[in-house]
């Protein structure tokens, strides 16, 4: 309980620590293949994943999943909440098709199971339609996000944290395609009004997520000043969570990369800097990143351009 609360509220590091001490003790009094055995790999694999290790979070959940599935059964919760991890785990590392493969069989079963409404089916519809999106099936990836965000809303409302999480990935999909600007902006629009006006204290991760999508929206339809503004104030908020949320800072500077480059040429030179700080971030920091093509791409653009200007001193 002690090393979940821990993962709860960010030291990862520390309760990866811990989960490892449980796990020896319980392996070795109460065998591999017992359910508790299982739930703590589970918790290790989270806290190692949310520590930046994807890799290795994959790993530990693959073996843990083999047993679940041998001891246990496949539909049991444990083995469900193994593969929904698993499946996060995998989009977050960058494997993408794999990400998808398993969030599909994973979210047939616990629909099935659980039912449409569970948070846990909802949960892997979120992971679903990340993976999916990421993989380039971004209209599928739009679907899944807006039978996601309706169920939310029914069920839980339009103020609840997970429900304006949604908000933001559907926003953010949305960019990606081909006609999806406009809805884009409207959709972020909406849920920085939720965020802003809620009497709820907000998480100061969705309040840097929400402003670094928003500000990729506004470049998105030609509000460049707008954008800068808002990329700004992301990066800014997350900065401060960046060694207790791994994800939301490297995400907020990868934006602020794609919103200087639609700012104008006299802005590649500082596009650079952040599109190489955050790509830093992805892959020294932690194992991969759900978003790290997106810096790359900009980067490899930002980079002819300034060859064809003559920075060469940029480029080295």
């Amino acid at each position: 309980n002690f090393a979940s609360a821990l993962n709860k509220i960010g030291e990862h590091h520390e309760a990866e620590k811990i989960f490892r001490q449980c796990l020896e003790v319980r392996q070795r009094v109460l065998g591999k293949e017992h359910r508790r055995t299982l739930s703590t790999m589970r918790k290790l694999a989270s806290a190692v994943k949310h520590a930046g290790g994807h890799l290795q979070a994959i790993s530990i959940l693959r073996e843990s999943l083999e047993i679940g599935k041998r001891v246990l059964r496949k539909e049991h919760p444990i083995t469900l909440s193994t593969m929904q991890n698993l499946a996060s785990a995998l989009n977050r590392a960058g494997e993408y098709l794999q990400a998808v493969q398993v969030g599909r069989q994973c979210l047939e079963m616990q629909q099935r199971v659980l039912g449409k409404e569970h948070h846990d089916s909802l949960d892997t519809m979120d992971h679903l339609a990340l993976a999916l999106n990421q993989a380039g099936e971004h209209d599928e990836a739009v679907s899944v996000y807006r039978e996601c965000l309706g169920v939310r809303q029914q069920v839980f409302g339009t103020e609840e944290v997970e429900t304006l999480n949604t908000m933001c990935y559907l926003a953010l999909a949305l960019t990606s395609c081909p006609a999806g600007a406009k809805e884009s902006l409207s959709i972020i629009q909406s849920c920085r009004h939720e965020i802003v006006s809620s009497a709820r204290p907000c998480p100061a991760y969705l309040s840097a997520f929400s402003r670094a999508v928003l500000s990729l929206s506004l470049a998105i339809n030609q509000c460049v000043e707008e954008a800068l503004v808002e990329s700004c104030a992301a990066v800014d908020l997350s900065s401060e969570l960046k060694h207790l949320k791994l994800e939301y800072h490297p995400f907020s500077l990868a934006v602020r990369c794609e919103v200087l480059v639609q700012a104008g040429p006299e802005h590649l030179g500082a596009a650079q800097s952040l599109g190489n700080e955050a790509i830093h971030w992805m892959t020294g920091k932690q194992e991969g990143h759900w978003y790290l093509k997106h810096p790359r791409e900009v980067l490899g653009g930002v980079k002819t351009a300034l060859c064809r200007a003559g920075h060469l001193p940029e480029i080295l």
